[in-house]
């Protein structure tokens, strides 16, 4: 292991801390903000493939929401 270990550090071929470097750059994203993203993905799906209107959509989305908290 630490043969591995002294490789990964001088091997310019490796990444070594540059990923977790950048991992820390990128800034999380709350899930509150992930589901609208997807809602807003989903919604424009249905506004392409079935050429639903707005409001079609909206009152589709509240219907899904709702019977989906019901449970």
């Amino acid at each position: 292991m630490l043969a591995l270990g002294a490789r990964e550090e001088k091997d310019p071929k490796t990444l070594g801390e540059l990923f977790y470097l950048c991992c820390d750059e990128i800034e999380d994203i709350r899930f509150a903000e992930a589901v609208l993203l997807i809602m807003e993905l989903f919604a424009s799906t249905l506004n392409k493939q079935f050429l639903l209107s707005e409001e079609q959509i909206q009152q589709f989305l509240i219907r899904f929401l709702n019977s989906y908290l019901l449970f």
